[in-house]
């Protein structure tokens, strides 16, 4: 009795609950919740993750209430064995990349078994499960196929790494391709080097046929104190992002036609010419050859100016994207566009005020609007936050949208956010994956609680 009594003192316990309800002006509740229970004693674990999602509209199949992930892990110095729901990456993505973006609004893992095992240089993952994918709440069509998975790194000497990838995936219909990678990361003092080629073989789900199917990626970067450049190269041909998430190499996370026939170039600078300055640009260039589909070509420029000082900060942002033949990603044929964005704060007897000023033009398939956003957040003592937005579209297209927003740490475990009044809807993309978030016309509330 005294060793069962200890046993159960000597148990962590961690619980994280969140909830979100929208209550829509035209009728209907959206209602999301979340809540994970973590437990842990010596090198033992488990952990349920609860979820309830109620669409507002009447897709019954998306709606979900009950246990969706839970796990069970042992693990000591050597080795971490896990049963049940798992996240992890190979690489920088090409081959797996199973994780959270809450940008995005995105969840993968893999349900099954998950096995990690270091020695001295070199650490071995293998993976095997069900992979699911929910993007914004929706289980998506391909979240039924097993996969079997193995990535091996190896520190060769000091700084230089190599290592490799395969993995597997069967779909419900016997249907099988299979993905191998291998890659070498180099890192000096002020150099660094990454490469990694993948390929794939067996059945491919876009094109409904058997084709092989391969991807590189280089980057090649140095740095100082002030100075940081980035050179990246990539391409895609015919090899997909089912399991993955290869760079896409633009500040705007797109594709051009969902990794299967892309090049493209990167350049980054970094630059700090004096204390509390720093200066940033990046240029990216896509391409498709036309290969897979029609020819498509995204241009993107990206200068930011930020100055952070003790009692204020200023960032001037200055963005251009153009697209050509974008139905695939965006689907409109053309899009070019100028995004100006400035943010400004200061912090005076204990209340921070911040500004945010958006102005930006948009050609649609020759529909030209100009999209405008004013954003005022006044920031007070004891974490409590008042935002109130106004956003006004004018020119082809024409609409209004203004909310107040609400933000609070209540208690020390106990945090809220309120929003009242209307979003102007828009692409939200994140690491090559995009969704739709439409406009939205009423009240959301979002709690969070941590214990």
């Amino acid at each position: 009795m005294n060793i069962l009594l200890t046993m159960i003192f000597a148990v962590n316990l961690s619980l994280t609950s969140g909830i979100e309800t929208r209550f829509y002006k035209n009728d209907g509740v959206r209602l999301i919740e979340e809540t994970d229970l973590n437990a842990w004693i010596g090198n033992f674990a488990l952990g349920l993750n609860y979820s309830l999602f109620h669409p507002e509209t009447s897709m019954a199949f998306q709606r979900r209430l009950g246990i969706l992930k839970g796990f069970i892990e042992t693990h000591n110095d050597n080795v971490l064995l896990r049963v049940g729901t798992a996240y992890t990456t190979f690489g920088r993505g090409l081959l797996l990349y199973a994780a959270r973006d809450d940008v995005l609004k995105m969840d993968r893992f893999v349900n099954g078994l998950y096995l990690e095992v270091s020695k001295g240089a070199a650490l071995l993952k293998g993976i095997g499960g069900i992979s699911k994918l929910y993007i914004d709440h929706k289980l998506q069509e391909d979240s039924t196929n097993l996969i079997i998975g193995a990535d091996a790194t190896v520190n060769v000497i000091e700084g230089a790494q190599l290592g490799g990838s395969l993995l597997e995936a069967r779909d419900v219909k016997g249907f099988k391709t299979n993905y191998y990678s291998v890659r070498t990361d180099i890192a000096g003092k002020n150099l660094a080097f990454y490469f990694e080629f993948g390929a794939r073989t067996g059945y491919n789900k876009t094109i409904l046929a058997e084709k092989n199917g391969y991807a590189d990626y280089l980057s090649v970067s140095y740095s100082t104190e002030s100075f940081g450049v980035v050179a990246e190269f990539r391409d895609y041909w015919l090899f997909g992002k089912e399991y993955g998430i290869p760079p896409t190499l633009n500040k705007s996370g797109i594709y051009l036609n969902n990794a299967m026939d892309e090049r493209a170039f990167a350049l980054t600078l970094n630059l700090e010419p004096i204390d509390f300055y720093t200066i940033g640009l990046n240029l990216s260039k896509l391409y498709s050859t036309g290969y897979f589909g029609p020819k498509s070509e995204l241009k993107e420029i990206n200068f930011q100016n930020q100055f952070q000082g003790e009692s204020r900060f200023a960032e001037l942002d200055l963005n251009y994207l153009k697209i050509t033949g974008g139905n695939v990603a965006i689907g409109v044929s053309r899009r070019e566009e100028i995004d100006p964005q400035l943010d400004f704060g200061l912090r005076n007897s204990g209340i921070e005020w911040e500004l945010f000023l958006r102005n930006r033009k948009r050609d649609d398939d020759g529909v030209k609007y100009t999209d405008r956003d004013v954003a005022l957040t006044l920031g007070f003592p004891g974490n409590y936050d008042i935002t109130f937005t106004i956003q006004d579209r004018s020119g082809d297209l024409s609409d209004k949208w203004s909310n107040i927003e609400f933000k609070g740490q209540i208690f020390d475990n106990f945090s809220l956010i309120l929003t009242v009044g209307s979003m102007r809807g828009d692409f939200v993309c994140s690491g090559g994956i995009c969704r739709y978030e439409p406009e939205f016309n009423g009240v959301i509330l979002k709690a969070v609680i941590v214990f």
